[in-house]
């Protein structure tokens, strides 16, 4: 495949459950994403923009057809090779932040590092203070707003210094405000640092920041 794609996904079919109770997901998806690409796929709830997301990273495998990540044949690998690609390759921002409660949001940041997860020379400091909490990086989860938690969620992902960003509705619950700066923060990322960015999201805001937009309806692009 071709290194001028970061992502590219080959009739791609998900299909939950069985005989009567069987639900198609994913129904046939082609898709190339350029390396360096800033994207947005837009459709419906339910249409499947999250579960592409999903196989996209490896953490969902398809009932049938090829995914590949940067040349390599995501699909084919086991499971624990799919986690080391995606730990090393891909950053998940996912629309629940999973942050640890009990933690700040430096120790947020900083727990990919003890997960494994190779990090670029940002500090999770430097980080925090990218997304505007340079000032909050001692506070608990608890102790921030929907938009911060987010921000300090991206500033996870961010830590590790990903090739590619995947992220589902990062805008969706946050202010104007707060979205205008995580807006920001992704148009950086894929003008100053070349990231490849795929971003699920019902938001006409989040599309016009982007270069291209993927519309999906009943688990189609269409």
């Amino acid at each position: 495949m071709t290194d001028k794609n970061a992502l590219i996904a080959e009739d791609i079919r998900v299909v939950f459950g069985a005989s009567d109770y069987r639900f198609v997901a994913l129904d046939g998806i082609n898709l190339k994403v350029a390396s360096g690409e800033f994207a947005v796929l837009m459709g419906p709830s339910g249409c499947g923009k999250t579960t592409l997301l999903h196989v996209l990273s490896g953490i969902l495998r398809p009932t049938s057809g090829c995914v590949w990540v940067d040349g390599t044949e995501l699909t084919a690998l086991g499971s624990a090779a799919r986690t080391r690609l995606r730990r090393d390759r891909i950053a998940l921002i996912f629309q629940k932040f999973n942050l640890l409660p009990t933690v700040s949001a430096r120790g947020n940041v900083a727990i990919m590092k003890k997960l494994g997860a190779s990090v670029g020379t940002s500090s999770p400091d430097e980080l925090l203070e990218t997304v505007g909490l340079g000032a909050k990086k001692d506070n608990l989860p608890s102790e921030l707003s929907m938009g911060e938690e987010q921000r300090v969620a991206i500033a996870r992902a961010l830590y590790t210094d990903p090739a590619i960003i995947l992220a589902d509705e990062p805008t969706g619950s946050v202010d104007s405000a707060n979205k205008t700066r995580i807006l920001d923060v992704f148009e950086d990322c894929n003008r100053e640092m070349g990231r490849t960015i795929l971003v699920a999201t019902h938001d006409e805001n989040v599309a016009s920041r982007a270069g291209r937009v993927i519309e999906m309806e009943d688990g189609k692009v269409v």
